[in-house]
């Protein structure tokens, strides 16, 4: 598969999983489906894809307040066309509609009505080619997107205008990339938003990795006019180092980690932050279910002293969040420490089953609780926080694919308020369910 054929399949496979972690199994029947007869009335160069996304959710607890509740729909429905006159040379164009039925004051996260959510050319040949240029409105994902990605769980994700080139081959290679985050316009078509950059370079490196994964990276996330104080304004620059690496191991083990050093400005403070993660998973030989048992342990740092100018709060850059710090979207990384333990399985063929427990603490009881966002979610108290224990969260989420090209699921988050909560908020206990249906054509 080459340019837009290998991309349809791709973003169809990103979302037919629903943004969850490990599906535990993909159907294998393969149906006749509209598009794909349509695709194959059309000439090998020309490509045309469709997605509908249809979810109900509803939140209780918002704010961690009683008798607090938000129901509501979304639906997305996505038109990919892919143009591929030569193996060298390939278009790509996405269209977006997305609604949000039932949502009150629906911000650009739920609504973007009738818009370009992709177009883009590149040129390189991406099969036999060591050299590949994309230039256009794109989606950028490296490694485990906790730092980069086009969180596609929201209803309407997010794309960068972007150039990105491409060097090298399969096991061993590198993304340079220059680009600005591109914000949601209800009313008229997006546009990126001027000084709000994010330029990088991303080596997967495995051919030097033996027998594990080894990616490193670095970026430059730039932002206009940062407010600390009245006094203390300005633009920043926040530059991240890092490196991922996973491996499987003997007798069903495997580990994942990564690390990542910050550095740089933020109005007229110096950065010095850093965030970290560990991954212990097991997969049991011959076990009917196929369960992957796995514990986790993250920490984004935290600052100590807002008046010491220096910052020392991780920044959590651009991420497909929603994928590791709790179905509830309730914490960022930022300010955290958490473990987590859970298990895949695969209860039926077509059927997989996440289970998971979270524990939240702050990284540093002086600096505040931030969203799933990077926002501010809770301003902790002047000399800070008694307790730094933010809570806990039981997830539970079940995915059924009928037809190769069908997802159903559906899920459900419940967030128990720690000490942190009960002292600055309400301390209400929080939920999140979701009914989901996905059709890829």
């Amino acid at each position: 598969m080459r340019g837009p054929t290998a991309f349809l399949v791709l973003v169809a496979t990103l979302t037919a999983s629903a943004q969850e972690r490990p599906p535990g199994g993909t159907s294998s029947v393969n149906l006749l489906q509209p598009v794909t007869e349509l695709s194959q009335a059309t000439p090998e160069w020309f490509k045309v894809g469709v997605q509908y996304r249809f979810r109900f959710e509803n939140r209780t607890g918002n704010g961690f307040r009683e008798g607090t509740s938000d129901f509501y729909g979304l639906g997305r429905l996505l038109v990919d066309v892919g143009v591929e006159p030569t193996p060298w040379l390939s278009f790509h164009f996405q269209g977006q509609d997305a609604r949000a039925p039932g949502k009150k004051n629906a911000t650009p996260l739920y609504r973007d009505p009738f818009d370009v959510r992709q177009a883009w050319v590149e040129l390189g040949d991406s099969e036999s080619g060591w050299l590949r240029v994309r230039a256009g409105r794109q989606e950028l994902l490296y490694g485990a997107q906790r730092l980069v990605g086009p969180l596609n769980w929201t209803n309407t994700a997010r794309q960068f205008d972007a150039v990105k080139l491409n060097l090298g081959k399969k096991d061993l290679n590198v993304d340079v990339f220059a680009s600005s985050v591109v914000v949601i316009d209800q009313e008229g078509l997006n546009r990126h938003r001027d000084g709000a950059n994010l330029h990088g370079a991303y080596g997967n490196l495995n051919r030097l990795a033996g027998e594990g994964t080894l990616d490193a990276y670095a970026f430059w996330k730039t932002t206009p006019r940062v407010v600390i104080s009245p006094l203390n304004i300005g633009d920043a620059d926040i530059y991240t180092t890092g490196l991922r690496y996973i491996r499987s191991l003997e007798h069903g083990f495997d580990v994942a980690t990564e690390v990542a050093r910050q550095f740089g400005t933020f109005a007229n403070n110096n950065i010095s932050s850093w965030g970290a993660y560990g991954i212990l998973g097991y997969k049991p030989p011959d076990w009917k279910t196929s369960p992957r048992f796995s514990v986790e342990y993250q920490y984004g740092s935290g600052d100590d002293d807002p008046n010491d100018g220096k910052m020392s709060t991780f920044d959590q850059l651009y991420p497909t969040g929603h994928l590791y710090q709790g179905t509830a979207d309730r914490i960022g990384w930022r300010n955290v420490k958490d473990i987590r333990a859970g298990v895949t399985l695969q209860p039926a063929p077509k059927v997989s089953l996440t289970l998971d427990y979270f524990s939240f603490w702050l990284a540093s009881r002086n600096d505040n609780l931030y969203a799933v966002n990077g926002s501010i979610s809770v301003h902790t108290p002047d000399g800070g926080a008694a307790n730094g224990h933010v809570g806990q969260e039981l997830d539970a989420i079940v995915m059924w694919r009928p037809r190769g090209y069908i997802a159903i699921g559906s899920g459900f988050g419940y967030f128990i308020p720690g000490g942190l909560l009960k002292e600055t908020t309400p301390g209400h206990r929080s939920t999140f369910g979701y009914v989901m249906f996905n059709y890829v054509l």
